[in-house]
């Protein structure tokens, strides 16, 4: 997978299906990530076995790997921004915010002329695309097609900030889930989305190893997004029929199923 991605890499890093290289580093990424959750499921299988054999005459062993796999909770007790050392919780809060920003912020001589043409170019098509087919109906949602999408969602995700986990919209019963159908119609019906899913909460994620925990460098942001949205994203693969063998794979949280 290293090597796909570095000969990705090193022939422009474009963002394109039809590119063999990032269709080659993909493939092996996914089969990579495939294969590490096969390795994962049987080593948990594989536990649970031993688990069972030992409950009744092993307790020690058996509480031994129950707390074993409990995660030790690590806190941020100090950050150096640009040579300041903040401690307080309100002093650490406004030094992410201004990490973040500065890592957020555009400079254009850090842009691959080559990859900016391709994502121009692959908008210019979209647009052009959704023109001339503005006749065109779009299905609007109906339940068993939310039933279908909530039960395939995965669990044990991070929410965003509006703190609903996929297991709410998953396990929430049907009533729930007629009144998702009736919303995203409704969104379909006024093409207005909620400003609250366009939000999102950054979590600084520490990239261990031996890296200082007090340098903003040594963590990873990840940006949860509001899952009613992730889920309206993944049912409007479905439900556009405007040309949708011509549409771009979405490069947002809007992701095909083989690779979320």
């Amino acid at each position: 997978m290293r090597l796909q991605r570095r000969t990705w890499i090193e022939n422009g890093k474009l963002h394109d299906r039809n590119d063999k290289h990032y269709s080659d580093y993909k493939s092996a990424k996914l089969n990579f990530r495939k294969q590490l959750e096969l390795a994962y499921e049987n080593y948990i299988s594989e536990i649970n076995r031993k688990i069972e054999e030992s409950v009744d005459c092993d307790q020690r062993f058996v509480w031994s790997v129950i707390k074993s796999g409990r995660k030790s909770v690590s806190h941020c007790q100090q950050l150096n921004i640009s040579g300041i050392q903040l401690i307080s919780s309100d002093e650490i809060r406004d030094g992410w915010v201004t990490h973040f920003q500065s890592v957020f912020s555009f400079d254009s001589n850090l842009i691959n002329p080559v990859n900016e043409k391709a994502i121009d170019n692959t908008i210019n098509d979209l647009l052009e695309t959704v023109r001339t087919n503005t006749n065109e109906n779009i299905e609007e949602f109906t339940f068993d097609e939310l039933y279908k999408l909530c039960d395939n969602l995965p669990c044990n995700k991070s929410p965003g900030l509006d703190g609903i986990c996929y297991e709410h919209l998953k396990y929430g019963g049907k009533l729930l889930q007629r009144h998702l159908c009736s919303l995203f119609n409704l969104v379909l019906e006024t093409c207005y989305t909620p400003i609250s899913w366009k939000d999102s909460c950054i979590i600084p994620l520490f990239k261990g190893g031996n890296k200082s925990k007090s340098d903003p460098n040594s963590y990873r942001g990840i940006s949860l997004l509001c899952s009613i949205s992730k889920l309206f994203e993944k049912g409007t693969l479905y439900s556009f029929t405007i040309a949708s063998s011509q549409l771009s794979t979405p490069i947002t949280s809007c992701l095909p199923e083989d690779i979320i």
